[in-house]
């Protein structure tokens, strides 16, 4: 397994380069979150020979947990069918997979993690599996939270450690050239958190 890409990058987002993704993906609406994955991804720079061919894993203690609370709350006040479907599909886990694998057209395997435990771990182990079964030749790590007040809560709470940042790695079966990294699962794992653990 190969370190091809890396990058970190800041969650927020204006409503200026919202409005700049919405135009050129032809995206009618969708959450703020996954609008700073979709730029999260744009920023690791990904050429088109990279997307052939490309897993996606998004890693996730919580989720897109802000909408899962506006439908939780939409549930508690309305009766079920007057509830937004819009609102349900966003709420899912998976959504911003989904939402990512359509606007950008990747057409690999796509897998969702969310948890409290052994997050970093699992992720890259499932990656480490797809490569060294051919499953697909790259594997796009994306490792991020939602800030939101429920994520503060359970930080505060309970002292986990959430992605500050939206953090992204690219991982193939081989090097692209000379600057790509052998990468083991167990270092990966280590640089990973450390990361986490660092960042401010």
């Amino acid at each position: 397994m190969f370190l091809l890409k890396e990058k970190t990058v800041p969650r927020k987002l204006g409503r200026e380069e919202i409005g700049k993704l919405k135009a050129l993906y032809g995206i009618r609406r969708g959450p703020e979150y996954f609008f700073s994955l979709l730029h999260a991804v744009r920023e690791l720079g990904l050429s088109a020979e990279e997307k052939e061919d490309l897993g996606l894993i998004y890693v996730s203690h919580l989720g897109p947990v802000h909408q899962v609370r506006k439908y939780v709350d939409d549930l508690l006040s309305f009766p079920p069918e007057e509830c937004s479907p819009a609102l349900f599909s966003h709420s899912v886990f998976n959504a911003p997979t989904a939402f990512l694998t359509q606007h950008l057209s990747l057409h690999g395997p796509s897998l969702c993690l969310c948890g409290f435990r052994d997050l970093v771990e699992a992720s890259v182990l499932s990656a480490y599996a797809w490569l060294e079964t051919s499953c697909c030749a790259r594997v796009l790590l994306l490792c991020s939270d939602e800030e939101s007040e429920i994520s503060s809560k359970i930080t505060e709470l309970t002292g986990l450690k959430l992605f500050p940042s939206t953090h992204l790695l690219l991982l193939g079966e081989k090097g692209a050239d000379e600057k790509s990294l052998p990468a083991s699962p167990r270092l990966l794992i280590e640089k990973i958190n450390r990361q986490i653990r660092e960042e401010k």
